[in-house]
């Protein structure tokens, strides 16, 4: 290269620093370094939206709601009127608009402007989550029906998302509805309007309206479904027996709705009088209680110590606006019987005759033919100590000694001989029959 060339290269890099000097002393147009991003934050909460601008030189930044064209802030300023606006500046390129206590109406897309001649700017929306509420003007309340008859529950609930609507039962059990052409047995149902077909009374109770939609709390609201039917009565001891002395119960099970009005009546055998004994109701003598759970009640009559007075019918009766349905038990008395001696004959047992003269009692053996011989000396016999005659000749009374000297060592084998004997004997007869 030649002497010249050289000095022309020279000036002309000469030239290009001082230009680029010249347009660093520029002023620079400002530009956003980042975007402003969308947010999403539950009702209630703060939050705040960045806008970092560079180069802003003598230009100012601020904040305006995008859909009513609202100016909310200018530089480090609020200029709206919402106690709930705040602005702030990091002293470098950062504005940050802060919404505290966010409501729903805030919701909507907030731009970050620079007042350029030809405006800069940029957005981002704030998405407001709502949790569900159940609005309690367009949800059933409670919902009479009469047994099979159809019934629709409704249930309405606003939120951000919107809601789903969850129907349970509130014991847990299962209910049937209707979808469609067919009917099913289900544990939850979705949706704002639950269709149950031909309610029966066990459906009688509280439905739960549940609504949902992934912002906490959960919401629900309580539906209580009454059947309405008439008295029904169970009673599973239609006749009972009781000893003298001793405390028996008398049951009967209800169901009806409304609730019915439950009491007893009894006609004992000695009054015959009808008696009208009302619930509850507690004397020395019995104990009369109704318990009620939902449509059914329990209706139970203690008498404490059992007499012969009160043997006898006892109605249960059970009346609402539907019908009255009653019940009867028939109460009787026990009688208890003392066991008779146990008599064993020996190898020198007597004849049927001999016994027949010393107890005044007449023997009979399991045999058609002669009933009153052929008695084995293995057989056992049961006399009623009753029968014994008063007075006997003194010969008498020495044969029957005779008769129970060997008795008492064989007890356990006659016992066991008799019980063969009974058995024998009644298939016997029910052979011949």
């Amino acid at each position: 290269m030649g002497r010249g060339n050289v000095f022309a290269e020279a000036r002309r890099q000469r030239d290009q620093f001082d230009m680029s000097n010249e347009l660093d002393l520029l002023p620079r147009d400002p530009e956003f370094v980042n975007h402003v991003p969308n947010m999403t934050v539950a009702i209630g909460r703060d939050v705040d939206l960045d806008c970092q601008v560079k180069n802003v030189g003598e230009y100012k930044v601020g904040w305006m709601k995008a859909e009513d064209q609202t100016v909310l802030t200018l530089h480090k300023r609020v200029i709206t009127h919402n106690s709930r606006i705040r602005v702030t500046h990091d002293e470098h390129r950062t504005w940050t608009l802060k919404i505290v206590q966010v409501q729903l109406e805030d919701q909507g897309c907030y731009m970050c402007q620079i007042n350029t001649a030809v405006m800069m700017k940029q957005s981002g929306c704030l998405n407001v989550l709502v949790p569900p509420d159940i609005d309690s003007a367009r949800t059933t309340s409670d919902v009479t029906v009469s047994e099979s008859q159809n019934a629709v529950l409704f249930c309405k609930a606003y939120g951000q998302p919107v809601p789903t609507i969850t129907w349970r039962k509130e014991n847990g059990k299962q209910f049937i509805i209707k979808d469609g052409s067919t009917k099913k047995k289900v544990q939850e149902y979705s949706g704002e309007e639950l269709h149950l077909h031909k309610i029966k009374r066990q459906d009688m109770g509280a439905f739960m309206c549940i609504a949902n939609n992934g912002v906490p709390p959960t919401v629900s609201q309580r539906v209580v479904l009454n059947v309405n039917f008439e008295p029904t009565i169970e009673i599973k001891n239609q006749v009972v027996g009781c000893p003298v002395g001793k405390e028996v119960v008398l049951q009967c099970s209800v169901e009806a709705y409304p609730n019915p009005h439950n009491y007893w009546q009894r006609s004992t055998t000695q009054g015959g009088d009808h008696e009208i004994i009302m619930a509850p109701n507690h004397s020395p003598d019995f104990e009369i209680t109704n318990q009620v759970s939902s449509y059914r009640s329990e209706m139970t009559f203690k008498i404490k110590r059992f007499a012969k007075a009160d043997a006898g019918t006892y109605t249960c009766i059970s009346t609402n606006s539907l019908g009255r349905k009653e019940g009867t038990i028939r109460l009787y008395e026990i009688i208890q019987q003392t066991d008779a001696p146990w008599i064993s004959f020996t190898e020198s047992s007597y004849s049927a005759e001999e016994i027949e003269e010393t107890y005044g009692q007449r023997i009979t053996h399991d045999n058609k033919r002669d009933p009153i011989q052929n008695i084995s000396t293995k057989d056992t016999y049961t006399l009623n100590e009753k029968s014994h005659p008063d007075s006997k000749q003194n010969e008498k009374k020495s044969r029957k000694d005779r008769m129970f000297a060997n008795s008492e060592p064989n007890r356990g084998i006659a016992s066991w001989n008799l019980i063969l004997w009974v058995i024998a004997h009644f298939a016997h007869v029910i052979w011949n029959n």
